[in-house]
């Protein structure tokens, strides 16, 4: 069995490869392909068939080359029409953009224009608003701030702007006279407060003087009526031990007035005689000096509490250890050495 299925005439692939241009081959390829039967139980058969077939495939490829051949010739060309369309492009739009460039210049100014128009309206509207309440100071920069801005060129924006203007300057305007009688208040909240600080400090300070004082005048006090009694009290031994003297002087008096001769007695007895004799002038001494002693201690005490504000009962001390030389680099000089003296020999004669 035996096919014409070869493409042996010239193809013209414009004329077939447009709209329904292909069909009459097709047809013509089917016509002689689709009435043949072959027998696959014998070996011609199977190859017939084999053959066939690939002489649809040859027939296919020739087909295929002939439109891939249109098609790189049309792609080139194309390509060709590409660079062509985008160096036109390019140059026009060059073109345009250079014959239009005054126009963009100038909107884009415009834009700029309105948009600082815009913002600085936006802030006009916005200036007097504030989440908590601002000081004075505060106010008047922003009140500043709003002159400043509406001063300028307004252009078309300039009745918005006049009205913004006036609203914000209202609220400004009232805001400031609120700020400024809260401080009013608030400094003389803050003048009342350190009055009252103040004052509370003086008289602080006045009592704690009036109690220093109070309490140096009892101290003196206690001072003056300690020193007087030690002194009295000195003075009361001083004129009792002199009593005591006294009365001891008029008893030796009245003891030689009635003096009589003795028998003349043992030995034993002799001395006991003498020592009786001399017992008494030697207490009459050592009471003597027992009072220069006390005299001598109560001056210096008292020159201690008068002119020192020593307190009595150290005074006393300090007097007995300067008296017995407990106090090294001191000796006691008595301020009347006659006096002292003649009271010395009075002892030593007794």
């Amino acid at each position: 069995m035996t096919t014409s299925l070869e493409i042996s005439e010239p193809i013209n692939a414009v004329e077939l490869f447009t709209q329904n241009g292909i069909d009459p081959i097709l047809a013509r390829i089917r016509a002689e392909v689709e009435p043949l039967v072959f027998d696959m139980t014998t070996e011609r058969g199977r190859k017939e068939c084999a053959s066939v077939a690939h002489k649809i495939a040859r027939a296919k490829t020739s087909l295929d080359d002939a439109g891939k051949e249109l098609v790189a010739e049309w792609k080139s060309k194309s390509a060709v029409v590409d660079k062509e369309r985008k160096r036109m492009r390019d140059a026009l739009d060059f073109l345009k953009e250079k014959i239009r460039w005054p126009l963009s210049e100038w909107e884009a100014k415009e834009e700029c224009r309105i948009e600082a128009h815009e913002t600085i309206l936006k802030q006009i509207t916005e200036i007097d608003q504030s989440a908590v309440p601002l000081p004075s100071a505060a106010i008047r920069e922003r009140l500043a701030q709003l002159g400043a801005w509406y001063a300028r060129d307004w252009d078309e924006y300039k009745e918005r702007a006049d009205q913004a203007y006036r609203v914000s300057l209202h609220n400004l305007t009232v805001m400031l006279s609120s700020a400024e009688k809260r401080e009013a208040e608030q400094a003389e909240l803050e003048r009342l407060r350190k009055s009252e600080q103040e004052r509370q400090a003086k008289e602080r300070e006045e009592r704690i003087a009036r109690e220093a004082a109070e309490r140096a005048r009892r101290e003196e006090a206690e001072k003056t009526r300690m020193a007087e009694e030690a002194w009295l009290k000195a003075e009361q031994e001083k004129e009792a031990l002199q009593a005591e003297l006294a009365r001891k002087a008029e008893q030796e008096a009245e003891a030689v007035n009635t003096f009589k001769p003795l028998p003349e007695i043992k030995s034993g007895e002799t001395i006991l005689f003498c020592e009786t004799l001399t017992s008494e002038p030697i207490s009459k001494r050592e009471a003597l000096e027992k009072d220069l002693e006390t005299d001598i201690k109560l001056e210096i005490a008292r020159y201690l509490t008068r002119n020192l504000g020593v307190d009595i009962l150290l005074a006393e001390r300090i007097a007995h250890s300067l008296f017995i030389g407990e106090v090294p680099y001191v000796t006691l000089t008595p301020t009347n050495t006659l006096e002292k003296d003649n009271a010395r020999d009075a002892i030593r004669n007794i």
